[in-house]
């Protein structure tokens, strides 16, 4: 499991990783643009992310592609939940390329992402207690990190989760170094995940872009709160109210 030391955070450059993040599902679901209509890999991922995204989401995603002409996403299939895997076999080729894909699942797996920054360790196994919809998360949470081109300089979080109805959400965010503006969340029925950016101002050192912090719950260990990060490098949350 994740120690308690301070851990180590990789910078990247948020808006080039959110850009590949987002193009890569959506030219693929749209037929690559049109250049290859009809193909099988397309069609599976197009139903993968209407079982994976919420209802609404893909209510206004299909709005947005239909003004564009482009194939919106069907709806999911009768009986199935968004926990189901939806296999994809590749039963064609584009011209001159063989495929190497033979399934998709709606799983979330690691993506590798090329860099020349350090690494921090994660965990070979995981030992903590798996999130369930009746363990209680509720609280204020710190974690410590720093970024491993500014060693020197240790940042630390706060985090105030609240218990509303049958699920939970983040009231608060902060930063000992400056303001961090909470973006996003979505609470699953057994995970909280959330978004949150730091200012390029809020950074003790100079620095030319804001920073997208990711931050999902996995469970629990001796009282501190798992979460993984947008790397899915593991660290663990401390109880501090």
């Amino acid at each position: 499991m994740a120690n308690h030391a301070v851990a180590t955070r990789r910078h990247r450059r948020p808006f080039r990783y959110l850009l590949v993040l987002v193009a890569t599902p959506v030219l693929i679901a749209t037929n690559l643009l049109g250049t290859v209509p009809d193909n099988p890999l397309s069609s599976g991922l197009r139903q993968a992310m209407s079982v994976a995204f919420p209802e609404e989401f893909v209510a206004g995603l299909n709005a947005r592609l239909d003004d564009y002409g482009m194939p919106t996403l069907p709806p999911v299939p009768e009986g199935m939940q968004a926990d189901d895997e939806i296999g994809i076999e590749a039963t064609s080729e584009a011209p001159g390329e063989s495929t190497a894909v033979s399934e998709i699942t709606s799983e979330p797996t690691a993506s590798v992402v090329p860099t020349d920054e350090t690494a921090s360790p994660v965990p070979e196994a995981q030992t903590f207690q798996a999130q369930t919809p009746e363990m209680d998360i509720s609280g204020t949470w710190t974690y410590q990190y720093y970024f491993d081109d500014h060693e020197e300089y240790t940042f630390e979080d706060v985090i105030v989760i609240e218990k509303q109805g049958s699920g939970y959400v983040v009231t608060s965010v902060t930063c000992n170094y400056g303001p961090v503006t909470l973006l996003d969340q979505y609470w699953s029925g057994s995970y909280l995940e959330f978004y949150y950016e730091m200012p390029a101002s809020t950074f003790p050192y100079e620095k030319e872009d804001a920073y997208l912090l990711y931050v999902k719950t996995l469970g629990m260990e001796n009282g501190y709160l798992i979460i993984i990060d947008e790397w899915d490098d593991v660290y663990e949350m401390t109880r501090i109210d």
